[in-house]
């Protein structure tokens, strides 16, 4: 093979920092436009999914909003891909931001595990060892003072 055959033998390989196609810039924006659509939906069922309930008092609409979140995102990164990669690194970082923040909008209502943790932390530090009494039990050292259980209202309290 000569060099010209050569040459037009490669000629359909990516050149590494060229787009391989030119960029639709209608395209573009409309797939930054769903996919901003899509993030901001997702925050919005996180938000909601996370001040609704927990899993004790209304486990069918954390499900929900569970299936939910998760589909949107999938549709999300389905649509940033279509992306041009600098736009899509800023709305990824930015998304990731959202649903973070949204999630920290409640305290966690799942579990009640947080409150045990800080308990046992206040023990130990009084110099009581934590496995020695349950929290709940009436006897417990440092229970009036550390608190046993959850706030009321709190999901998981008494459990």
């Amino acid at each position: 093979m000569n060099d010209t055959a050569a040459t037009r033998h490669r000629s359909h390989l990516r050149t590494p920092g060229r787009p391989s196609a030119p960029v639709d810039r209608k395209a573009a924006r409309v797939g930054v436009l769903v996919t901003a659509v899509l993030l901001t939906a997702l925050t919005a069922v996180v938000l909601a999914t996370v001040r609704a309930g927990d899993n004790h008092s209304n486990p069918g609409r954390l499900l929900t909003g569970y299936t939910v979140a998760w589909a949107l995102f999938v549709a999300a990164v389905r649509a940033v891909r279509k992306v041009p990669t600098r736009v899509a690194t800023g709305l990824v970082l930015t998304g990731a931001a959202a649903v973070a923040l949204a999630a920290l909008a409640t305290p966690p209502r799942t579990s009640n595990d947080m409150f045990r943790y800080a308990w046992d932390g206040r023990v130990q530090a009084a110099g009581i060892s934590p496995y020695a009494h349950p929290p709940a039990a009436p006897n417990s050292p440092g229970c009036a003072t550390t608190g046993c259980s959850p706030p009321e209202g709190r999901a998981g309290a008494g459990d």
